[in-house]
C-alpha cells in the first residue's frame, strides 16, 4: 500500500485526495462483503477459498502497473478491495477451525507478528524507491508485492483442509447479525480497536489496553507547549503506552470474536467482526482528525474518555453473557 500510494502521486500524477478516495471508496465497497463471505466459508470450507482470494488479488494488483488514470485507479481497487475481505474474513475463519480455543488467538498473533514483519519490509522499500524516484524501480516493487500474493495462495493450499460447518442446502441464516452480545461486542470494537487464550481473559485484557491507550492519549495532548526535552518525554512515554495497549488489545479481541462465535458460523462471525475494522478506518481518521486538530488539548481528553469507556462496557458486556458459567466468577 504505501508504494502503492508514493507511485500513483509521484509517478503517475494522481493527488493525495485522488488516492485517498479511491481506497475509501473501495474499503467501503469491500465491507458489504465481509458478512458473506463468512458465509461461504462455512458452506465450503474457508482454506480454498482463502487461497484463491489471494491468488486473484495479486493478478489485480498486477494491473495497476498499466494504469496512467484514476478510473482503472480507482476500478482495480474495488477489486482488490473485495477480494481482500473475502481473504481476510476467510483467514479468520480458517484460523478459528484448526486453532482450539487456546490456540487459535496464538495463531492469530504470530499471523500478526509476520504481516507487521512484512509491512515493515514493505516500507523500506517503498522508502528505497521514494529516494530513488524511478518509474520503472516503482513497478518492479509492485509485481513484485503481486508475486508475494500469489504465494501466499499456494501456501495456503498447504495447510489441512477444513470441512465446511453448514449444509450447502441451508438457507443464509444471519446467524451472527442477531446475536446481540455478539454484535455489541463488535460495535464497540470500532472504538477500541487499537495474551490471552479464553473470552474472560480476553475481555479483561481488552479493558485493560483502553485504559492505557486513554493515557497515551493524555500524555500526546501535553507533548505541545513545552521544552523540547519534556516534548520528547511525554511522547516517548505515550508511545510506550499506546504499544502496550495495542498489543494486548489486539489479543483481548481475538479471544473475544473467536470466543462469542458459534463454532458452526465461524467463519460468518468473522466476517461480522471485520466489519469493526472496516467501520474504524472509515470513521477513525476523521474523528481523531477532527478532535485532535479541531479541539486541540480537551479533544484528546475526549478521546481518553471514548477508549476508557469503551473497554469497560466491553469488558461488562462480555462478562454478562457468561455470568452462568464458573469461569466467569474470576472475571
Amino acid at each position: 500500500m504505501t508504494v502503492d500510494v508514493i507511485y500513483f502521486t509521484t509517478i503517475v500524477g494522481l493527488s493525495p485526495a485522488q488516492v485517498a478516495l479511491a481506497i475509501s471508496i473501495a474499503g467501503g465497497l469491500a465491507m458489504t462483503l465481509s458478512v458473506p463471505s463468512g458465509h461461504i466459508a462455512d458452506r465450503f470450507g474457508p482454506r480454498n477459498i482463502s487461497a484463491i482470494a489471494l491468488a486473484l488479488e495479486g493478478v489485480a494488483l498486477t494491473g495497476l502497473v498499466f494504469v496512467h488514470s484514476y478510473t482503472p485507479f480507482l476500478l482495480i481497487h474495488i477489486v482488490m478491495g473485495a477480494l481482500g475481505v473475502v481473504a481476510q474474513t476467510t483467514r479468520m475463519a480458517t484460523i478459528a477451525k484448526l486453532g482450539g480455543e487456546e490456540s487459535r488467538v496464538q495463531i492469530r498473533a504470530y499471523q500478526r507478528a509476520v504481516t507487521n514483519f512484512g509491512i515493515s519490509i514493505g516500507t523500506v522499500f517503498a522508502g528505497i524507491g521514494l529516494a530513488l524516484n524511478n518509474e520503472t524501480f516503482y513497478k518492479a516493487l509492485l509485481l513484485g508485492n503481486a508475486i508475494t500474493f500469489v504465494l501466499a495462495g499456494a501456501l495456503y493450499m498447504k495447510l489441512p483442509f477444513v470441512a465446511p460447518t453448514v449444509e450447502r442446502g441451508e438457507p443464509f441464516s444471519f446467524a451472527a447479525m442477531k446475536d446481540p452480545i455478539f454484535l455489541g461486542a463488535m460495535l464497540f470494537q470500532v472504538a477500541a480497536s487499537k495474551g490471552s487464550s479464553t473470552l474472560m481473559g480476553g475481555a479483561k485484557h481488552y479493558r485493560l489496553a483502553s485504559y492505557f491507550i486513554s493515557v497515551a492519549c493524555i500524555l500526546y495532548a501535553y507533548a505541545q507547549g513545552v521544552n523540547a526535552v519534556v516534548a520528547c518525554l511525554m511522547l516517548t512515554l505515550g508511545m510506550a503506552s499506546h504499544i502496550v495497549g495495542e498489543l494486548i488489545g489486539s489479543a483481548g479481541s481475538w479471544s473475544i470474536g473467536f470466543g462469542l462465535a458459534d463454532e458452526n458460523h465461524q467463519g460468518q462471525y468473522q466476517g461480522v467482526w471485520g466489519l469493526s475494522w472496516g467501520l474504524s478506518g472509515t470513521l477513525g481518521p476523521a474523528l481523531v482528525t477532527a478532535l485532535v486538530i479541531g479541539v486541540g488539548i480537551s479533544g484528546w481528553w475526549i478521546l481518553a474518555t471514548i477508549f476508557a469507556v469503551n473497554g469497560t462496557i466491553m469488558h461488562k458486556l462480555v462478562t454478562k453473557s457468561w455470568t452462568r458459567t464458573p469461569e466467569s466468577q474470576s472475571a
